[in-house]
């Protein structure tokens, strides 16, 4: 069955204000603007089409974590990220107290190096379109393993003690990762202060 999550309200913030918001594990949801995006929201009824973990590099910079089709698993400056896709990436928390951001990502930073699971995509595409009668993957504690995007988030919340949305990882989808029984959207990332006065100008003209 498809998930879909309804948008939250957007709140928007310049990338340099939520520097000192952010917590090792938080999640940052995108939304698609590819084919390849579009064939994922197709599929499973959500916005989002890419999940990533955010979280420190020592000393100050704050990083994305991610496993991404054509690049692998990666870590990459946050910053730079945002000023290609401002506007695109929605940060979740998950509302578990007993959630170990810090070793979450430790998972997702171990993961770095490992391979995309293009081989997982298809199958499950097929477990949600034909349910049960398809095999899982089974799920793995080994960062190294290869892994879509949403299926590397949730084995890392696995691993921090958080929320796990399905019996198996291979099983979520980018806009499982916004259930909001298990996850509290915080703000919408822009790269500048100009462009989140534009999209709040912008959001005014549309109610208008």
């Amino acid at each position: 069955m498809n998930t879909v999550q309804s948008m939250p309200q957007i709140n928007p913030i310049p990338y340099d204000s939520i520097r000192g918001l952010i917590r090792n594990g938080d999640i940052a949801l995108s939304r698609g603007c590819t084919l390849e995006g579009s064939l994922i929201t197709e599929v499973t009824g959500s916005p989002y089409t890419h999940a990533t973990m955010l979280g420190w590099a020592t000393p100050h910079t704050l990083m994305i974590g991610e496993t991404r089709q054509h690049c692998d698993g990666r870590l990459i400056d946050c910053r730079s990220e945002i000023v290609k896709w401002p506007g695109f990436y929605d940060v979740y928390r998950p509302r578990s107290k007993k959630y170990s951001g810090d070793a979450a990502w430790t998972f997702i930073c171990h993961s770095a190096g490992s391979k995309y699971g293009y081989d997982h995509l298809l199958r499950v595409w097929l477990r949600r379109r034909f349910r049960t009668w398809i095999d899982p993957v089974s799920n793995s504690d080994d960062p190294a393993m290869d892994r879509f995007c949403s299926e590397l988030v949730h084995a890392a919340l696995r691993a921090g003690g958080g929320p796990q949305i399905k019996d198996f990882d291979c099983d979520v989808a980018p806009g499982d990762l916004a259930a909001p029984k298990h996850f509290r959207y915080l703000f919408t990332v822009f790269a500048t202060e100009d462009q989140v006065q534009s999209y709040q100008l912008m959001s005014e003209e549309d109610l208008s």
